[in-house]
Order: C-alpha cells, then structure tokens, then sequence
C-alpha cells in the first residue's frame, strides 16, 4: 500500500480546518451572538462524561458516516473545516467576553480538546477517504474495486476513538477545575 497518496486529504483537511478556524474567529468578533453563546459557556455547569464524549464524538462519528458513503471525499473536509469553524468561534467568543487578559482561560479549556478531536479525525481522514473511494468505485462500476472497510480503516478508528475519550475525559475531569481558577483569579 503506498501511503504517499494518503497524503494529500490529510493536508486537504488541515487546510479546511484551518480555514474554518480562521473564518470561525473573524465571524466571532463581529458578532452580537458571541455573548448569548458565551454566557452558557461561562458557567461550566457539570456535564457527564456521556455528554462530553458525545459532543466531541460527534464529528468522528460524522467522519465515519461520510466515509461509509458516497459522500466521505468532499465531506470529510468540509467536516474538518466545521470543526475548525466552531471551536474558533467559540474561542474567541469567550476572549472577547472574558477580555484579552484571560486569553489562557480559552486556550486551556478549548484548545486541548479542539486538538484532540481534530487529530482524531486528521488521523481517519485518510482511511475513511479510502473507504468512500472503495464505494464509490463499487457503486458506479458493479463490484470492482477493493474492501472498502480494511484493517488500516479500523486501526485508524481506534486510535482516533482513544483521542476522543481523552478530550472527553479533560473536558469532564480538567476543563472545569481549570475555567474555575482562571475566572475566579
């Protein structure tokens, strides 16, 4: 298998994600909305660990749909870029409410599980692009083509499950400890 060419939706998704981030944060600052969504972000009040694993599962539960369809070539990016959209929105929504003072109160709560979750996807990117490609070659040419669910697609899928229970895990256990302290210094 040559993972050269697995390269490229990768980057592919970095960029979206990136430009989602960028985007997400322009949007953030000019918006009235920041602060109606910040206010419940602000209070931290004690989610389980089933909630947190949903919310940030849910875009590599959104990667693995698309790439078990059609759809997985455009749609993992455009998923990526979502995620990027969403968590600089909220970033900077609650910089902008807490003041600039408290820029490591966002960076600590939103950062590590943003990256974790992101590096979940980044990491299946590839496979569940693969996987897409198999459908797809399935769909339009009779049964040609290779498994679309390989050893590679769920290794991937492990190894990305495992980051999303650690950024669930800091968002239950860590994050609100830690939004505590910075809001209450």
């Amino acid at each position: 298998m040559n993972h050269n060419r697995k390269h490229p939706i990768t980057i592919i998704c970095a960029a979206f994600c990136l430009a989602g981030a960028i985007v997400g944060a322009a949007v953030s600052k000019n918006s009235s909305f920041a602060e109606n969504v910040t206010g419940s972000l602000l209070t931290f009040s004690a989610k389980s660990f089933w909630d947190n694993l949903f919310s940030t599962g849910k875009y590599l539960l959104a990667a693995v749909f698309l790439s078990l369809s059609l759809f997985g070539g455009p749609g993992i990016p455009v998923l990526c870029g979502l995620r990027g959209f969403f968590a600089a929105y909220y970033m900077t929504a609650v910089v902008s409410v807490v003041g600039h003072g408290k820029a490591v109160f966002a960076a600590s709560v939103f950062f590590l599980p943003f990256m974790l979750s992101i590096s979940a996807i980044l990491s299946f990117a590839s496979s569940g692009a693969e996987a897409s490609a198999g459908i797809t070659v399935r769909a339009f040419e009779r049964g040609a083509g290779g498994a679309v669910v390989n050893r590679e697609f769920v290794q991937r899928f492990l190894v990305s499950v495992v980051l999303v229970v650690l950024a669930a895990l800091y968002e239950t256990y860590a994050a609100p400890g830690i939004a505590a302290g910075l809001l209450g210094g």
